[in-house]
């Protein structure tokens, strides 16, 4: 579906009219996971117990959405550019921003610690599913982070717009800024000086660890932190606050 550059897009409106308060929907609806069912994050689902506690989540969200106004049920909310999506969402552009809807249930990757406790401890850290609650809190960290890097100054990187019902399945629509891509973009090289200069240490291909701030980067690649505007822009890399056995892991492969 073509943008609409000279009037504000049918998603924006119907996003704006049905749950107001942008900055406060992502943490609304985490909060209310953390406060109904005690939620912290570090949860690690065996596979048996995933789908209970997936859906435990799901029913807290839709019933939050639709008492806060940010059920959607527009049917241009139904509307999705299928070749644009990648894995775990559908995806849609319009006007500035890039919609997403997750899919089939899925939820993307969170960071997690499993296996043996010998050899080499790079070996135990593992992305698993993620539950609704851990995709917010992956969100809401990559904000909270991106805020202070240079050319996302007053740039708020991910936005939930809300909750709906997408091929008879519960999914979570956010949105973030569309960062025009330049005509030469990063390269693993790039990514590696970025990273040292913002007080990063390489754990292993693809994660990243900052001691000071105790911040774990994950998926950490090209397609995921892009150039735009000169500056390199993290649009999809998976943070998270480790703690605990990560924490002595990450710790001890830099020691």
């Amino acid at each position: 579906m073509s943008a609409k550059p000279d009037s504000r897009t049918d998603l924006e409106g119907e996003s704006a009219a049905s749950c107001e308060g942008a900055d406060g929907r992502l943490v609304a609806a985490k909060s209310v996971l953390e406060r109904v069912l005690g939620r912290r994050g570090e949860e690690h689902w065996s596979a048996s117990d995933y789908s209970e506690a997936q859906s435990r989540e799901i029913v807290l969200l839709e019933d939050w959405a639709k008492k806060d106004g940010c059920w959607l049920e527009s049917p241009e909310w139904g509307v999705w550019d299928i070749s644009l999506g990648m894995g775990e969402h559908h995806v849609r552009q319009e006007r500035g921003r890039v919609f997403k809807a997750t899919k089939k249930m899925r939820f993307g990757v969170y960071p997690a610690c499993s296996g043996r406790a010998t050899g080499d401890p790079v070996d135990q850290l593992k992305l698993g599913k993620s539950t609704p609650h851990q995709y917010l809190m992956r969100l809401e960290l990559l904000n909270l982070w991106s805020a202070s890097l240079d050319g996302m100054k007053g740039i708020e990187m991910n936005r939930l717009e809300g909750c709906m019902i997408l091929d008879d399945q519960f999914c979570i629509i956010t949105s973030q800024p569309w960062f025009p891509h330049d005509e030469v973009q990063t390269t693993v090289e790039d990514i590696a000086a970025w990273m040292a200069r913002n007080g990063f240490q390489m754990i292993t291909a693809g994660i990243w660890y900052h001691r000071g701030r105790n911040l774990a980067l994950f998926d950490v690649k090209p397609s995921n932190m892009i150039r735009s505007g000169g500056h390199i822009i993290p649009i999809d890399v998976i943070p998270i606050e480790p703690f605990e056995r990560m924490k002595t892991i990450l710790e001890a492969v830099l020691s």
